[in-house]
């Protein structure tokens, strides 16, 4: 009895190991059909990406709803559009095994397809983060954190202390040192001011000598004796 069970045993193994490393040819064509399709795809992959990294603009909240709808709708369009031409592309080239590719469905990848790239943080799947966003902003108003945003705005609540008192009085009464005052224009001013004085004596002068006029001669040698 213990003979069979291990017989039974060893056959379910040996059938698990020859389904996964199994050494037809039609599993080795397959390997092969998909290395081959992989490695060929690499290239036009990478121009699809450029391409729409390119003419596909970066996410803008401050864009309306409808300018970032169209650009999803667009960059949607552009991505399974190209997959098609890509394997198309690729299976115009025969197989390196002999054998043809599978039919290729793109219908049941594309779900998993969108699932995967709308989880990441690419440009399609910020997008569409903010179209919800604004969709459940709509519905349910603003977050809290908006709110909160609002309400810790901050205000200017500068009370009155000593310190700017003191600092007010000091100014007023004078306990601060004056700044320097220019020396060499107060004396350049001051000279200048004498010399005005001076010329103005002068002038001065010289009209309280000409209203007197000329004297005449007996007159001045009379004008110091007293007889």
């Amino acid at each position: 009895m213990d003979n069979i069970i291990s017989e039974a045993r060893s056959i379910n193994d040996n059938t698990f190991l020859n389904h996964i490393f199994s050494t037809s040819e039609e599993s080795k064509a397959e390997i092969l059909n998909v290395v081959q399709y992989a490695v060929m795809g690499v290239l036009p992959v990478v121009g699809l990406n450029k391409t729409i990294q390119k003419f596909i603009p970066e996410a803008d909240v401050e864009k309306s709803s409808l300018e970032v709808l169209a650009e999803i709708f667009i960059q949607i369009v552009v991505m399974f559009v190209g997959v098609v031409l890509i394997h198309r592309l690729i299976t115009y080239f025969p197989t390196y095994s002999g054998y043809k590719y599978e039919a290729f469905n793109l219908t049941t990848v594309i779900l998993a397809f969108l699932v995967i790239v709308l989880s990441l943080q690419t440009k399609l799947g910020i997008k569409v983060n903010i179209l919800v966003d604004r969709v459940l902003e709509l519905w349910n108003g603003p977050s809290k954190e908006v709110v909160k945003k609002d309400s810790k705005r901050p205000v200017n609540n500068h009370a009155a202390s000593q310190a700017d008192t003191l600092d007010n009085s000091g100014v007023q009464n004078g306990i601060f040192p004056p700044p320097p005052a220019v020396t060499t224009s107060n004396r350049s001013s001051g000279q200048g001011h004498d010399y005005m004085l001076k010329a103005s004596g002068q002038g001065a002068a010289m009209s309280d000598f000409s209203d007197f006029g000329p004297m005449p001669a007996n007159s001045a040698l009379s004008g110091g004796s007293f007889w």
